[in-house]
């Protein structure tokens, strides 16, 4: 059995009543994987509706927010343009395995190898492939 942290024991205590659960909320400014994140940390769920739910709370979170994400576009992108003294240089995305791994099918005669990543799914996938104009199907593996 694989072992993964959300299998651990938590920090929070079940109790039966919400009101002794922390919550917190993460608010992203943006849906790209370098726009910033924003969280607020509230003692109990019935604390965090009562704050969230006050319009002049909502005001001051918006326009926080609006200050975070404004900070994000003028410090992060000087921020990831300079990479770290000492790391290594961007290497090119590895080529598709030009043979068979040990323990694949044998190749029927004519077809090819091929060992890709879909540009549809974006998953690897490796098969054999018959010849151009064949009604057979990829044999896949």
């Amino acid at each position: 059995m694989t072992d993964y942290p959300w299998d651990e024991d938590t920090a929070v205590t079940e109790t039966g009543d919400t009101a002794s659960k922390q919550v917190r909320f993460t608010f992203k400014s943006g849906a790209g994987y370098s726009d910033s994140w924003t969280t607020v940390d509230y003692p109990s769920i019935e604390a965090a509706h009562a704050d969230l739910t006050l319009p002049e709370r909502q005001k001051q979170l918006a326009e926080l927010f609006e200050v975070v994400a404004k900070a994000n576009s003028a410090y992060g992108s000087k921020n990831q343009a300079a990479a770290p003294a000492g790391s290594a240089p961007a290497r090119p995305a590895p080529e598709g395995a030009k043979e068979p791994p040990a323990g694949a099918p044998e190749c029927p005669p004519g077809w090819t190898f091929v060992s890709k990543v879909s540009k549809k799914t974006g998953k690897p996938f490796k098969g054999y492939f018959p010849p151009d104009g064949s009604n057979e199907q990829p044999i896949f593996f």
